[in-house]
């Protein structure tokens, strides 16, 4: 069985109000980045995802979940 990482990142960027382009100047990567991230394209690095959970002031496990494929 295969294990997939969803996210709920769209959604909290747009319940704070900002743009793609705020978050990754926030947490200091790419724009590209935020969307693939969103996208479900890839997943971030553990130290990523704690900065996301930082910026949105949401515990990580609200953020992201196992999903399966």
């Amino acid at each position: 069985m295969s294990v997939e990482v969803e996210n709920q990142l769209r959604e909290c960027r747009r319940e704070k109000g900002v743009s793609q382009q705020d978050v990754a100047d926030a947490i200091k990567v790419d724009r590209r980045s935020i969307i693939r991230y969103e996208n479900g394209v890839r997943t971030p690095t553990l130290a990523t995802a704690l900065r996301l959970s930082d910026y949105y002031e949401r515990p990580v496990n609200d953020i992201f979940h196992l999903g399966k494929i």
